[in-house]
């Protein structure tokens, strides 16, 4: 009987040590996709997070307020894009944060609505070579923010009157 409570104990404890570790850190479900081919610090993963939030501010509606672009952004950009606009999407977010500060001064978590509007905007809209690599990180973190939206099981519900039934059966229909 004291073995049972021994073992059950044990078994609790490590449960309850992994469940401590695996809350350490807020971006382990990130950090453990198959994405091996993009390197990705925890301030390259704020950077795009925070940037997939003023895209497109999906906790201000209520059925989506736990959703986060984040992984579909990344898990899309590894393996959709080729090698080379992949390159480009990793030198994008290395340079984006550097971008902002040298423009506008701040980090981009400070930037207002208007000075995130005029940053964007500026950003695409600019034809210069050392801009390149962060306005196509833009461009495609906002491509595929607006991708995942619109392929929601809430948008398609509530706005496309999508079914996920293929049709339904009318058996007895007079011909």
């Amino acid at each position: 009987m004291k073995r049972r409570k021994a073992l059950k104990g044990m078994v609790l404890f490590a449960l309850g040590t992994q469940v401590v570790y695996s809350c350490k850190d807020k971006y382990q479900a990130i950090k453990s996709l198959p994405i091996p081919n993009l390197p990705l610090s925890d301030a390259n993963i704020e950077l795009i997070e925070t940037l997939s939030q003023r895209l497109l501010p999906l906790q201000k509606i209520e059925a989506l307020q736990q959703h986060t672009t984040t992984p579909f952004v990344l898990t899309m950009a590894h393996d959709c894009l080729n090698p080379s606009d992949r390159q480009k999407f990793i030198e994008g977010y290395q340079v984006f944060d550097n971008y902002v500060q040298t423009s506008k001064g701040k980090k981009l978590a400070k930037l207002t609505e208007s000075e995130f509007g005029s940053l964007a905007m500026d950003l695409e809209n600019s034809g210069q070579e050392e801009n390149t690599s962060a306005s196509f990180f833009l461009r495609y973190v906002k491509e595929k923010n607006l991708q995942y939206y619109l392929s929601s099981e809430y948008f398609l519900t509530t706005y496309r009157d999508y079914e996920m039934a293929p049709g339904y059966y009318e058996g007895c229909v007079t011909i």
